[in-house]
């Protein structure tokens, strides 16, 4: 009896063990949120999300906050709230000052359990398999600032600056990762480390520089990517993961209204 008693004990020791390395703490927590931007595009979003249900594993919560300035835009989005009941949606008032923007932004990026976030538009479509919970691994790995999942070598060319974006030098941190610093990038998605167009981040690394800006709509870009360190690093794959389809601009002069940056 006291044998089986023993190998019970060790039986149960074993699995105990086992337990805590299989089963990941809340410091340990790999997954990231999404939050995606949509302004009058119902239709890009719900490519987005299709692509994201396609292509993406270690997602947290997806938020989508979104503006529609017509009730058929405003039904248009109910419909692709339904069609992927795993988001949520949050929509703003039609108010042209946008106040409510930026308390959204903070409780869908920084009130929420997991420790990562990326920031989305809705003309992103994900073309590729991804492993949020790799990023979340290689960013530990290498304490780099952020994970590029638009960059790789074959994005040597801005279609919004209408120029070319040679790739800086980096060094190779495992097969197809890669990683450079952010100073070396000559422009645009190069050197650009704070950008909607999906990038794994630290919550703790940016939620001081996010939510210390004025903003009322998703124009704080630029301001804030001025305000990161360019001797930071950045990973990025060799081929990109997403793409953005332009096909509708919708930023209108009412976006700017009563902005203070």
């Amino acid at each position: 009896m006291e044998s089986i008693f023993r190998s019970l004990k060790k039986n149960v020791l074993f699995f105990l063990y086992i337990a805590t390395i299989t089963c990941p703490t809340k410091a340990e927590n790999n997954l990231v949120d999404l939050v995606i931007y949509s302004y009058n595009r119902p239709l890009q979003v719900y490519a987005l999300l299709e692509s994201i249900e396609t292509f993406v594993q270690g997602t947290g919560q997806i938020s989508i906050i979104c503006k529609a300035t017509t009730t058929d835009y405003e039904a248009a989005y109910k419909i692709v709230e339904q069609n992927f009941p795993f988001a949520q949606f949050f929509m703003q008032n039609n108010s042209l000052d946008g106040k409510d923007f930026k308390p959204l932004v903070k409780q869908c990026a920084f009130d929420t359990p997991n420790d990562y976030v990326s920031f989305i538009v809705d003309d992103v479509i994900v073309t590729d398999n991804i492993d949020l919970c790799y990023c979340v691994k290689m960013l530990k790995k290498t304490k780099a600032y952020g994970f590029y999942l638009r960059n790789g070598k074959n994005t040597t060319y801005s279609f919004m600056g209408k120029r070319e974006t040679p790739v800086p030098p980096h060094k190779i941190v495992e097969k197809d990762l890669y990683i450079w610093k952010f100073r070396d990038g000559i422009r645009h998605h190069w050197n650009y480390p704070n950008s909607n167009d999906m990038v794994v981040y630290k919550k703790s690394d940016i939620e001081d520089s996010l939510m210390s800006l004025k903003f009322n709509s998703t124009i704080y870009e630029g301001p804030w990517s001025c305000k990161t360190d360019p001797n930071k690093y950045g990973l990025f794959f060799d081929h990109s993961k997403m793409v953005n389809v332009s096909m509708n601009l919708v930023i209108d002069k009412k976006m700017f209204y009563n902005l203070d940056i």
